[in-house]
């Protein structure tokens, strides 16, 4: 969106906004911006959302401060990095044919449904991009 005026609309589907390959988190971008978090586990078992407004990701924060178009933020309960991914319907099914314990890859999809992400991310992003770009 910086340097492709074509797009008019962006989303962050749980990453970081690298700072040492650009500068979008502190700029922001020149239209509607959506970040869609996971939540995380600390080691001491507390729960944290990856959102603008907690510490597990500052560009995060950073960005959120200095975005001035619209913009907005979700998190995905009981999701992980890898519920963004093909791999939160992928991994249980391996589970079985290996020989692995159930739970075996809650550190990479969460503890969602994956059928319930999917749906969930499906409508989050449709309606984001509908509204953004109406």
């Amino acid at each position: 969106m910086l340097q492709d005026k074509r797009i008019d609309a962006g989303m962050n589907l749980d990453g970081q906004l690298f700072t040492e390959y650009g500068d979008v988190a502190e700029r922001g971008v020149d239209g509607p911006f959506f970040l869609y978090g996971r939540q995380d586990k600390t080691k001491s078992g507390k729960v944290v959302d990856h959102s603008p407004f907690t510490d597990l990701d500052p560009t995060w924060g950073l960005f959120w401060k200095n975005q001035k178009t619209p913009k907005r933020y979700v998190v995905l309960a009981h999701a992980q990095h890898q519920s963004f991914t093909d791999m939160q319907v992928i991994l249980p099914q391996l589970t079985k044919p290996l020989g692995l314990k159930a739970g075996q890859w809650v550190g990479a999809i969460g503890t969602i449904d994956p059928a319930e992400s999917v749906k969930k991310q499906r409508t989050t992003v449709l309606d984001f991009f509908q509204s953004s770009l109406s």
